[in-house]
């Protein structure tokens, strides 16, 4: 990844942050991108202390963001770095534990928004950029959760795993082919994990840390597109 750009979005914490930290160690620039400043900033301060490529901060709340928000973004990218060759669609809003019916609306909304609109939107404005690189890639991070009570979360990451299928044999097709695959990680220790199962046994759950070596090293060998990919 020497010398690509890299957009990673929820690079503040968790997953995020973790593949923000490897992919910048072995030489690629990311754009930090994240609703919280201050977490995206301490990333950006751990990567600069270790020599790391600079990388770059863009604070952005998916939940809420515009599609002007999303022309912005790919305007200052071009404008910064002239391309893009990687994008890790990585964000994600978790809401509440609750029935299809007794889902409040506003939050089915926001989630909707972070894990299904922003991707989508993000993936249409930053296209243009992706087609200025040799080899282009759009990682998205999935879960495979389809049982009770995980409402508007598991429709919307259920819903990236169709994205992930349509967008690859689109753009398989295209001039510049780009590849598109969806990644499931195992159960982390993450904060987002906390929330949902405050329960759990985090001494027993995957690190962060490890999973982001493998998902790295996915990119880095995979050649093929439109497949989900399980880290074990």
């Amino acid at each position: 990844m020497k010398n690509k750009i890299i957009l990673i979005t929820g690079a503040g914490d968790g997953l995020g942050r973790e593949l923000s930290m490897q992919v910048a160690k072995i030489g690629g620039t990311i754009i930090l991108l994240s609703k919280n400043k201050s977490k995206i900033e301490a990333v950006y301060d751990k990567i600069t202390e270790q020599n790391y490529p600079t990388p770059a901060l863009y604070p952005l709340d998916l939940s809420e963001a515009t599609e002007q928000d999303y022309k912005n973004l790919a305007t200052e990218i071009f404008n910064e770095f002239g391309k893009l060759d990687l994008i890790i669609h990585n964000a994600a809003f978790f809401g509440t534990s609750k029935t299809i019916i007794g889902y409040e609306y506003a939050i089915w909304q926001k989630v909707m928004q972070t894990n299904l609109n922003a991707p989508y939107l993000m993936t249409k404005y930053l296209y243009p950029l992706l087609q200025k690189t040799a080899k282009p890639q759009i990682y998205f991070t999935i879960d495979n959760k389809n049982t009770a009570y995980f409402g508007a979360y598991a429709i919307s990451k259920n819903a990236i795993k169709t994205m992930v299928k349509i967008l690859a044999n689109e753009l398989s097709v295209t001039t510049i082919k780009i590849q598109v695959n969806g990644i499931i990680p195992p159960v982390m220790r993450t904060n987002m994990r906390a929330i949902t199962h405050p329960a759990d046994d985090f001494v027993n759950l995957a690190n962060p840390q490890n999973i982001a070596q493998k998902y790295i090293q996915i990119i880095q060998n995979n050649q093929e597109t439109g497949q989900i990919i399980a880290i074990t």
